[in-house]
């Protein structure tokens, strides 16, 4: 009970409650990016990674690039090739690490690189990481 003798449910109006239809085409903002985002995570899964394949491909083909970025494309390109087998992302990454004598840091800029290359960005060329 409040200081004012009211009980605290009578500041509050009830909510009405609803229905939920899979095909309910009056839901809220929240319900329709909800949906989305659970698209989203199935088109995730389902990615395509033989494109990015082959420009990694294609870019480490390149003459001119600098030996840190190479192993950097390198590392990736085995990367995709293991999620692109339905490995899962945390145990390729930490194994591609592993194989190059680096730690947990490079793997999880594995996993960073992957989500620049997917959105079409170039992975950084800065000397660290």
């Amino acid at each position: 009970m409040a200081e004012n003798g009211q009980q605290i449910t009578n500041f509050f109006n009830p909510l009405p409650l609803q229905s939920f239809t899979p095909n309910d085409s009056n839901k809220s903002d929240d319900q329709q990016s909800n949906q989305s985002d659970d698209q989203n995570s199935e088109c995730e899964e389902y990615f395509n990674y033989e494109q990015l394949i082959k420009s990694l491909e294609l870019k480490l083909k390149q003459s001119n690039l600098d030996s840190g970025y190479k192993l950097r494309l390198t590392a990736l390109l085995q990367y995709l090739r293991l999620v692109n087998n339905k490995e899962p992302k945390i145990k390729s990454s930490l194994s591609i690490a592993r194989q190059l004598n680096k730690g947990l840091y490079f793997a999880r800029y594995l996993r960073e690189w992957e989500k620049l290359v997917k959105n079409g960005e170039a992975i950084p060329i800065l000397k660290r990481g």
